[in-house]
């Protein structure tokens, strides 16, 4: 009887469709992939988030700044001292060296 329920939760669990965390996974990549943040001579160039807000931290994990994003292609000048710092938009995030 116990090899018989092993077998039925076995067959179930290999019945689930697979596609359907596949799927989730690709979205939030897709969504990843789609949100660009570029840093160049101190400014911020940020594309597909409008909508949502650029966060700045600095390495202790503070949060020096957030600015809306209101279009799809926003560019700021941040006045940032030099270091490193991380940018988030979203699910987006990168670190940056501010020269």
């Amino acid at each position: 009887m116990k090899k018989f329920y092993i077998l039925a939760l076995m067959t179930a669990f290999l019945a689930l469709p697979a596609h359907s965390m596949e799927q989730a996974d690709d979205a939030v990549e897709d969504e990843m992939q789609s949100v660009s943040i570029v840093v160049k001579e101190g400014s911020v160039k940020v594309n597909n988030a409008m909508g949502q807000k650029l966060e700045v931290f600095n390495l202790a994990g503070v949060r020096i700044t957030s600015l809306p994003l209101e279009n799809d292609e926003v560019s700021f000048k941040l006045n940032l001292s030099r270091g490193c710092y991380i940018l988030k938009v979203g699910k987006t995030v990168r670190k940056v060296n501010m020269k």
